[in-house]
């Protein structure tokens, strides 16, 4: 699981959030709807898997992929994980 949170300062903003992957990996759901109210934070969480030929045991960059009211904000978050062979 992957979880992200933002705030927003002035104003109610409808947000999409998904995530940039490896190719071949998916996650569920592919992308999540959020209303960040003014001064409030708001965690989302995604179930990330990789393909099943994946020998696993690296260290990994994943970006959220932004949208604020319908605007591209870009790639504003990052994290990096590292998934282990007893971890899948």
């Amino acid at each position: 699981m992957w979880e992200c949170v933002y705030a927003t300062i002035n104003n109610v903003v409808n947000g999409k959030i998904s995530l940039e992957l490896l190719r071949k990996w998916t996650s569920e759901p592919v992308a999540r709807f959020v209303e960040l109210m003014p001064g409030k934070e708001t965690g989302v969480s995604f179930d990330i898997r990789a393909p099943v030929n994946w020998t696993g045991s690296q260290r990994l960059a994943i970006a959220a992929d932004i949208q604020l009211d319908g605007t591209t904000v870009g790639q504003i978050a990052e994290t990096i994980v590292r998934v282990d062979d007893n971890d899948y």
